[in-house]
């Protein structure tokens, strides 16, 4: 890339009037080609600028009690991160891409807060915690993974390299997606590594008797961390609309017509595994008699969920989504002895056994408490720099 040297405009309006002055002096003909030549190398220069990219050593904020400093490039990347997990969970329910714009312009509240002002509020306050934990594991001796880091050092350099198109070089659009450079984002996995060794650290080290399992999975405001990790069993039919039928609604009622035809068989006393195999234009689920094992937190869409949710065992229903109609078939959920094991699904891996949901519960306890024991409540936040970046970030995020 070509290093261009621009000359202040006191100067460029001097160099244009001297030039100017001295059309008499050396010719028409001749002053238009040193026009020409002048055009055509700013021209030249102008196609090899590229804005200047990265964060560099830039501090967004501080805290003077507990030496923290909390970097611009770690909140830029963290704030790409929120926005583009956020964006994900918008499409699987549904969300097309070309509607994020006005999504993310939405207010939050009376206040006028938009829902992007939310996420880069979300990422600084998470991003504090974060800074916390990284001194607290500094102070303990831990230090990133140089292995994994190398790793992670040649994943970007990868992805930079497979970036590259015929519109943009690869380090600007991973810049521009990422909104940091590869080598900055390095850096901030090396924060990311120290605390997830030493959360490692303090997982590993909490243990939980079987007593403990019967006393937590008993008490009543354990119920939402136990239900939240409790498997359910449902099994579906799922028959599929045509988006391509001449009269789409007259589609819609042949299907629905078709899901309560086959519900009454069931009740009748069909096997409902047969009519999967008979009528199901689900291939994910046909050789497993319709059956899916998933939990509340499975990333199914929400009327599916819902419904296996809120159903007894032994539960028949119809329910509509985006895929189609289901008919829908409630089998089973753990008992306290399905979730001391851990059972295997084809679909999300193995699900937490009773002991690891209770472990991760406590982990996420003594999280909590270290945070009040560090707590930091000196923060001094740069907000001009804060608001003008992330106006920044909303704006390219816009242009994508």
């Amino acid at each position: 890339m070509n290093r261009i040297v621009k000359l202040p405009m006191y100067l460029r309006v001097f160099y244009g009037t001297y030039v100017f002055s001295k059309t008499k002096e050396i010719g028409m003909k001749k002053i238009i080609g040193v026009i020409l030549c002048i055009v055509m190398s700013m021209s030249l220069m102008a196609c090899n600028v590229q804005p200047r990219m990265g964060a560099g050593d830039i501090v967004l904020g501080s805290s003077a009690s507990g030496g923290h400093e909390l970097m611009l490039r770690d909140f830029l990347y963290f704030t790409s991160l929120l926005r583009s997990q956020h964006e994900q969970m918008l499409m699987q329910f549904g969300i097309p891409w070309d509607a994020f714009d006005d999504h993310w312009a939405e207010p939050m509240d009376e206040t006028g807060r938009t829902m992007f002002d939310g996420v880069k509020e979300n990422a600084l306050d998470e991003l504090k915690a974060h800074v916390v934990l990284y001194g607290i594991a500094r102070s303990r001796g831990i230090t990133y993974d140089s292995e994994h880091i190398a790793m992670v050092r040649a994943a970007f350099n990868e992805e930079v390299a497979m970036a590259n198109s015929p519109d943009i070089v690869g380090a600007r659009a991973f810049y521009e997606f990422y909104f940091v450079t590869a080598a900055e984002r390095v850096e901030v996995h090396k924060l990311f590594n120290v605390i997830d060794r030493f959360q490692a650290e303090i997982f590993e080290s909490i243990e939980v008797s079987d007593a403990q399992l019967v006393e937590f999975y008993n008490n009543p405001e354990n119920a939402d961390v136990i239900e939240d990790q409790r498997s359910l069993t449902v099994a579906h039919i799922l028959l599929s609309f045509d988006s391509e039928a001449d009269d789409i609604e007259a589609n819609r009622t042949e299907v629905f017509e078709k899901a309560e035809e086959i519900l009454e068989r069931i009740q009748g006393g069909e096997s409902f595994a047969a009519l999967v195999v008979e009528y199901s234009q689900d291939p994910g689920s046909v050789e497993n008699d319709g059956e899916y094992i998933i939990t509340r937190n499975t990333n199914f869409v929400p009327e599916f969920l819902l419904w296996t949710i809120e159903a007894e065992i032994g539960e028949l229903g119809i329910v509509e989504t985006s895929h189609g109609v289901h008919i829908m078939n409630m089998v089973r959920r753990d008992s306290f002895e399905d979730m001391q094991n851990i059972r295997q699904t084809s679909l999300d891996g193995p699900l937490f056994a009773l002991a690891e949901a209770v472990q991760g519960h406590l982990f996420v306890n003594e999280l909590d408490r270290l945070l009040d024991e560090y707590e930091v409540d000196d923060w001094v936040i740069d907000m001009e720099l804060f608001d003008s970046i992330t106006n920044n970030i909303y704006d390219r995020a816009r242009r994508r």
